[in-house]
């Protein structure tokens, strides 16, 4: 069963009372994903295009997208059908296929917006935890919109790896 868990926290906010509340910008979007694969695989669904452009796509209606590589080895495109409209360029970097640091760029009404995603695996052989942080949106409407891109895009992560067996919990 997968249960994944999105929170709303701005940077820096210390929260005793584990009340999440906004404040002023940066926003960041924190999940954790439950999935049912050893690292190994699970870390090539995270950069391997032939399996991003499954579960990785741009929340908008009725938009395709497609990825592509970027020049460099350790990068991807994440482009609608139209790379006018929405564009995300990401470099990363990896360590010991456990963790990766993401640049994230993303081009979208002719505005170019630069924030950082964290991904780290944890586990071993055939349950692994994903946690995510995705820091620097500097806009409740730019967090929205990445909030929806993260939830259905892991929300197809998971039914990747596990047919329809899918529990979300918020």
């Amino acid at each position: 069963m997968a249960t994944q868990r999105l929170e709303f926290k701005p940077y820096g906010l210390e929260i005793p009372t584990r009340k999440v509340r906004a404040e002023d910008p940066p926003y960041a979007i924190c999940a954790s994903v439950r999935v049912r694969a050893e690292t190994r695989r699970l870390f090539q669904a995270l950069v391997v295009p032939e399996y991003l452009e499954t579960w990785l796509r741009i929340p908008e209606e009725g938009a395709s997208s497609s990825i592509v590589l970027m020049d460099g080895p350790n990068g991807f495109i994440l482009q609608s059908a139209d790379p006018k409209r929405v564009r995300i360029l990401a470099g990363y970097t990896s360590w010991r296929r456990r963790r990766l640091s993401i640049c994230w760029r993303l081009e979208r009404n002719r505005l170019i917006k630069q924030s950082s995603v964290a991904l780290r695996l944890i586990g071993d052989f055939e349950c692994s935890v994903l946690s995510l942080c995705h820091t620097g949106l500097g806009s409740l409407e730019e967090y929205a919109w990445h909030h929806r891109l993260w939830t259905e895009s892991l929300e197809r992560l998971t039914k990747l790896f596990q047919g329809d067996q899918l529990t979300l919990s918020a």
